[in-house]
C-alpha cells in the first residue's frame, strides 16, 4: 500500500527517457503538490488507473502521448473526466476529439503546456480545496513571484494570461468561501485568508524561532514531540527557507538513496511541523527587526518584534498590517544566509528586482525567450552553475561572469556540463571579470554592465548574482549577540558555546536563552542535513537551559557566561 496521499498525475508516453525528464518538471513546478506517474509501457496506462482507484488516489489529470497506439488512447482516455485529459501533441492547441493538446515538450513559448496544464488541475479541485485565478503578464517578475508563492503554499491556480497587463490580479477562493479579488496584492495579504499564520497573541509562546528552514523546523519538531514547548517560526517567506528552493536534486540526504528534490523535502517538513500544530504555530511573511530583554526579580525574558516582508521583486506596502511583538523566554536565531549583494558602487541596488535578481529557481526559464533573451550570471560556484545549466539547458544564452580563472569551486560533474554548453555557444565563460557598474539602456530597457575585462558594455536581459550567502543578522546589531564577522560581511554569524566563553552552553549566544542553530551559527557546516541535526541538538540544549532554572544575576555586561548561572540542586 502507497503511504502517498497526493493527487496523481498519470503521463502515458511513448518515449521513456523523454517522458521521465517531463515528469520531473511538472512535479518540480508545482513543488510537489502532485505525485507525477509515468506509465512504465504503452499497454499499462489503464491497469495503473485501476491500481490508483483501488488505492483510493485521485487522478487530477492524465497527459497522453498522442503517438501512442489508438487502442491504448481509446481505453485510457474515456475513463477519465473530460476536463482531466491533455494529449501531447506535435501541434498543440488544437482539440482532438474533445480532448485539449499541449506541446509535447516544453519549448520556446512553454506557457502553451503549463496553461492548460494548470487549468485541468484547476477544473477537478475538490470542493474543499483551495484555487485561485492569477492574472497578468507571464514575463512580469511580480507575476511569477506571486505565483510560485500560491505554488509553494500548494494553492491550485488557474492562468489568464494578457502579455500587456502591467498589473497582477488574483481571484482568489478557500474551501466553500465567497471568492475575493486582489490587485497587485503583497504577499502579506495573501497569507491571511490563505490561514497561513496561526499565530495566536494570547498564547505565551515558549520559544520564538526566527527562520523556516530545516535547522528551524528541526528544532521546532523537536521542542515539541520531546519536551511539548509551544514554539512560534516566524518566517519571511514560507515554510522551508532558501533550502525549499534550491534547484538541484539532493543526493546525500539519509534515507533517500534515489536523491530527492528540494520541494519535496520542504513539503515533508511542512507536513511534519502540521503534526503538532497544536504546539507549532507560524508567522509567515514576517521579518525580525528588533530583539530586547527584560530582567526582572532575576528571571530573563525577550520581547521580539517583528514586521511584515516582502519578497524582493514586489513592490512593498508597508500600509498593511501591524508590527506584531512576541514576549518570550528563548529566542532561537535560525535565520539561515541571505543572498550576498553586489558592492554599492556597482549601483546594482538600484535596478534590484527590475533586472538584477539575487536567486534563480527553475520557474525563470520561462520568463526569457531563447531566440531574442540572453542573460548574465556572477559567480562560479555550485549554484550558479547550476542556474546557468539551468538557462543553457532551454536554449537560453548564458555569459557567465567569473572573477577568479577557474572553475575548481564547482563539482567535477558540474564543471564538466558547463564545459560542454560552452563548446556548444550556449554559454559564454568570462575569466577574470568583475562587473564595475550596472545601468538600464532607457531605449532597449536591458541591463547594461561594465565589465572589468571589456572595453564594450554587455548588454543583457537580466542579470543574476549568485556569489554565495552571508548570515542575514543585520537585525541583531544592537542586540548585544556576539557576531563572528568574516571578510566581505557587512554583519556576521551568531557566535555560540565555546566561541564566546569557556563555559557558555552549547549552541547559545553571548546572551543567556538566546540560542543559534543552521547557517546562521559560526562555525556550522552549510548542508541542509547538517542543519537537521543542528535543529536536534539545539532542542536538547534549549531544554536544558528551562530545566537548569537559569537565574540572570545583576553583572557587568563583560562578565564570564558562567556568572550568569545558578544551579538549583
Amino acid at each position: 500500500m502507497n503511504d502517498d496521499d497526493r493527487a496523481v498525475i498519470l503521463l502515458a508516453h511513448s518515449a521513456p527517457a523523454e517522458g521521465a525528464d517531463l515528469a520531473r518538471l511538472v512535479e518540480a513546478h508545482f513543488y510537489g503538490k502532485y505525485q507525477v506517474l509515468l506509465a512504465p509501457a504503452p499497454a499499462q496506462p489503464g491497469a495503473m488507473l485501476e491500481h490508483l482507484d483501488q488505492e483510493g488516489r485521485r487522478v487530477a489529470a492524465v497527459l497522453v502521448d498522442e503517438r501512442l497506439p489508438d487502442d491504448a488512447k481509446q481505453t485510457l482516455l474515456p475513463r477519465v473526466p473530460q476536463e482531466c485529459r491533455l494529449l501531447l501533441a506535435h501541434r498543440p492547441g488544437v482539440e482532438q476529439g474533445g480532448v485539449r493538446s499541449v506541446p509535447r515538450a516544453l519549448g520556446e513559448r512553454e506557457e502553451d503546456f503549463w496553461v492548460p496544464l494548470h487549468q485541468a488541475l484547476y477544473d477537478t479541485v475538490t470542493p474543499d480545496d483551495v484555487k485561485a485565478t492569477v492574472r497578468g503578464n507571464w514575463q512580469n517578475k511580480r507575476f511569477s513571484t506571486i505565483l510560485r508563492f500560491l505554488l509553494l503554499n500548494l494553492v491550485t491556480c488557474k492562468l489568464d494570461l494578457q502579455p500587456d497587463a502591467t498589473d497582477v490580479k488574483v481571484d482568489l477562493t478557500v474551501g466553500t468561501q465567497a471568492e475575493q479579488h486582489f490587485t497587485n496584492p503583497t504577499l502579506a495579504q495573501l497569507v491571511a485568508p490563505l490561514g497561513l499564520n496561526t499565530y495566536k497573541p494570547e498564547v505565551n509562546y515558549d520559544v520564538v524561532i526566527v527562520g523556516g528552514g530545516p535547522a528551524s523546523l528541526s528544532a521546532a519538531v523537536n521542542l515539541t514531540s520531546l519536551f511539548q514547548l509551544k514554539v512560534l517560526i516566524i518566517e519571511k517567506f514560507a515554510l522551508g527557507g532558501e533550502a525549499a528552493t534550491a534547484i538541484n536534486t539532493i543526493e546525500n540526504y539519509l534515507g533517500f538513496p534515489k536523491g530527492i528534490s528540494a520541494y519535496d523535502l520542504a513539503r515533508l517538513w511542512r507536513q511534519h511541523t502540521d503534526k503538532y500544530d497544536t504546539y507549532i504555530h507560524r508567522l509567515l511573511c514576517y521579518s525580525a527587526k528588533q530583539i530586547q530583554s527584560t530582567i526582572t526579580a532575576g528571571k530573563i525574558t525577550y520581547t521580539l518584534t517583528a514586521s511584515p516582508n516582502e519578497d524582493e521583486r514586489v513592490t512593498a506596502r508597508p500600509d498593511i498590517d501591524q508590527d506584531v511583538k512576541v514576549t518570550t523566554g528563548v529566542v532561537l536565531i535560525a535565520s539561515g544566509l541571505k543572498p550576498r549583494r553586489l558592492a554599492p558602487s556597482t549601483q546594482a541596488q538600484e535596478y534590484e528586482g527590475q533586472g538584477v535578481y539575487y536567486d534563480a529557481l527553475p520557474g525563470d526559464t520561462d520568463l526569457y525567450d531563447p531566440t531574442k533573451d540572453t542573460i548574465a550570471i556572477v559567480g562560479a560556484g555550485d549554484t550558479a552553475g547550476r542556474a546557468a545549466a539551468l538557462f543553457a539547458a532551454k536554449k537560453i544564452h548564458v555569459d557567465l561572469l567569473v572573477r577568479g580563472d577557474n572553475l575548481n569551486d564547482m563539482i567535477p560533474e558540474l564543471r564538466a556540463e558547463i564545459a560542454n554548453y560552452a563548446q556548444a555557444g550556449t554559454i559564454k565563460i568570462n575569466y577574470k571579470t568583475e562587473v564595475t557598474t550596472v545601468a538600464k539602456n532607457s531605449t532597449t530597457h536591458k541591463i547594461q554592465l561594465t565589465l572589468s575585462s571589456a572595453s564594450s558594455p554587455l548588454e543583457v536581459s537580466d542579470l543574476y548574482v549568485l556569489i554565495g550567502g552571508q548570515a542575514d543578522t543585520k537585525w541583531l546589531d544592537a542586540s548585544g549577540v556576539d557576531l563572528q564577522k568574516c571578510k566581505g560581511e557587512w554583519f556576521g554569524c551568531v557566535r555560540t558555546g565555546a566561541d564566546v566563553c569557556r563555559d557558555t552552553p552549547d549552541m547559545q549566544s553571548s546572551l543567556p536563552g538566546v540560542f543559534a542553530a543552521g547557517d546562521v551559527r559560526s562555525g556550522s557546516v552549510r548542508r541542509i542535513s547538517a542543519a537537521v541535526g543542528e535543529g536536534g541538538a539545539v532542542a536538547i540544549a534549549i531544554y536544558k537551559y528551562f530545566t537548569t532554572k537559569p537565574k540572570v544575576l545583576q553583572a557587568a555586561k563583560d562578565t564570564p557566561t558562567s556568572v550568569y548561572f545558578t544551579h538549583s540542586p
